[in-house]
C-alpha cells in the first residue's frame, strides 16, 4: 500500500534544532500511519500523554527551506499553538478522506 501524504504550512511556525542551530519552521507533510505505525507511536507515549497528539506528531514531518524533513515531537506539538493542532487534526481528515476515496477507484 503506498502512504498517502498531504502539504501544508502551519499556521504558527515551530522551532526545531538543526544540531544546535535553531530554525522556525511552517512547511510540513503528513503522512498516513499504518496500524503498525499507529500503534508502535502509541507505546512511546507516557502515561501522562495523549494519544491524537502523540499521532499527530508521528504523522507530521516540518520541512525547512532546503527540502530536509525533521520530525515533529510530541512535545513541540504539545508545547506548541493551539492553533497548529486544529490545523493538523484537519489535515488528517482530509487525508482519512483523501485515503477512502482512492480505496473506491
Amino acid at each position: 500500500m503506498d502512504m498517502l501524504t498531504i502539504d501544508g504550512e502551519l499556521p504558527v511556525a515551530m522551532t526545531v534544532l538543526d544540531g544546535q542551530k535553531p530554525l522556525k519552521l511552517k512547511k510540513m507533510v503528513m503522512q498516513q500511519l499504518t496500524v503498525g505505525q499507529s500503534i508502535k507511536s502509541q507505546a512511546t507515549l507516557r502515561a501522562d500523554q495523549f494519544i491524537v497528539v502523540g499521532e499527530l506528531a508521528a504523522m507530521t514531518q516540518l520541512i525547512d527551506e532546503h527540502g530536509k524533513l525533521y520530525p515533529l515531537s510530541y512535545d513541540a506539538l504539545e508545547n506548541s499553538s493551539r492553533q497548529n493542532f486544529d490545523y493538523l487534526a484537519g489535515l488528517r481528515g482530509e487525508l482519512d478522506a483523501k485515503e477512502q476515496a482512492e480505496s473506491l477507484s
